[in-house]
This record gives C-alpha cells, structure tokens and sequence, in this order.
C-alpha cells in the first residue's frame, strides 16, 4: 500500500479535484451509450470513492 503525506490544504485541494471529476464521471456516464466505456467510467469513479473514503471523505454520488 502506498503512504502519501499530505499537508491540509493538499488534503482539501485534492478532495476537491476527486470531488469535482467523480461528478462529470456521473455526467458522462449518464451520456455514454457504449457499455464497456461505461462500465470503465464507473469503475475509475469506485476508484475515486476508496481514495476519499481513505481520505477520511465521502463522495455522493447520487445513487441510494
């Protein structure tokens, strides 16, 4: 597993960034009509909730 040391802005900076991606992700898969294109944004978007759930952080995605 790989340990990154991150001040608190760099913390906050990048949950912004992961925030921000994850919801044009939403966008795009809502727009992508190619399933295994589809299936490869929500998997990047999985990625991105571990990361800032390891960031002490949730993402809403809008799925119940």
């Amino acid at each position: 597993m790989l340990h990154v040391d991150l001040t608190a802005e760099e913390k906050e900076v990048l949950l912004e960034v992961i925030e921000n991606y994850s919801s044009d992700l939403g966008l795009e898969i809502a727009d992508t009509d190619r399933k295994a294109m589809r299936d490869r944004l929500k998997a990047q978007r999985e990625v991105l909730k571990k990361i800032a759930i390891s960031l002490g952080h949730s993402i809403d995605d809008g799925k119940s």
